[in-house]
């Protein structure tokens, strides 16, 4: 197509370890937060390449960006390209669509071993009140010469974000209010603004009677797109949640940091785990889905 003119599904558990009161580890099932992914699929060894910029930022002064790919091994690689619309699910998982929206040049290119090409990319829809975004997908194309000497093959994709920023930027976000049940936390991110945030970390401390903590927790985050939600949920054994008073919950993006605090109702425990779970007194539970491209 050529370029116009001018223009925590997976799951994550974690729990913190506070002096003699509650242990805590974390283990994370979600792919990071670099902008661009490489995803491997059957050999040994995917062909090591490098992008620059990581992600893509339009507007209505700059329509079109350079890419640079450069392949870092000694063997060439084929790669096709090809673009999608980007959403998220409240549980994290990645939907994506073809679109036509994004345009790009080349659609398909080989880069020799050591050497750098360019790709250029850019968008044909106008802004929206909202930031559109997007992935340019760059998929390697195996080499049927190497698949009949080696067998099986590691391909790479990148899955690079493409944003358009609308005219008015408004970044803005909060906690929804969390809610306490049967020993089970639950809260969502919430985008309120216009164009995208990542949330870097969410903490949630359990405060007790005296003031003292109880549990205290942290995960990583992700991409929370405008007018989406991304929801988090926390299990809390019964000794634990029984000395409960108060939870506090922050999430800390890369310009700003939204706090929620929540008094625990009585009833809120009630059913919680009777057992503490095989890695201490609470759980964080992340809805987030491995996906390609993330």
């Amino acid at each position: 197509m050529p370029m116009p003119q001018g223009c925590l599904s997976g799951r994550a558990r974690a729990a913190a370890v506070q002096a003699g009161m509650v242990k805590t580890k974390l283990r994370i099932l979600l792919v990071g937060l670099a902008a661009v992914v490489v995803m491997a699929a059957g050999r040994a060894r995917a062909a090591p390449i490098g992008i620059l910029p990581i992600h893509v930022v339009l507007t209505a002064q700059k329509q079109t960006q350079l890419l640079t790919l450069n392949n870092q091994g000694d063997q060439p690689v084929r790669f096709e390209l090809t673009a999608a619309a980007w959403r998220q699910n409240p549980d994290g998982a990645q939907v994506l669509k073809p679109t036509q929206d994004i345009v790009f040049f080349p659609l398909l290119l080989t880069i020799p071993g050591n050497e750098s090409r360019r790709v250029r990319v850019g968008y044909v829809a106008p802004p929206g009140a909202t930031e559109h975004s997007y992935r340019l997908l760059i998929q390697e194309i195996p080499n049927l010469t190497e698949h009949k000497l080696v067998g099986l093959t590691f391909l790479t994709r990148i899955s690079l974000p493409i944003f358009v920023e609308p005219p008015v930027i408004k970044l803005s976000g909060d906690i929804s209010p969390p809610a306490l049940e049967k020993g089970r936390l639950t809260f969502a991110v919430r985008n309120t603004g216009t164009v995208h945030f990542v949330v870097q970390k969410i903490d949630i401390e359990g405060v007790g009677a005296g003031g003292g903590t109880v549990f205290s927790l942290s995960s990583p985050g992700w991409y929370v797109l405008p007018g989406e939600v991304r929801n988090y949920e926390v299990a809390i054994d019964d000794a634990a949640c029984r000395r409960l008073r108060r939870i506090e919950v922050q999430a800390t993006t890369e310009k700003s940091v939204f706090k929620r605090t929540f008094d625990v109702p009585a009833p809120g425990c009630a059913g919680a785990m009777l057992k503490k779970p095989k890695h201490g007194d609470a759980e964080f539970v992340e809805q987030v889905r491995r996906q390609p491209g993330r």
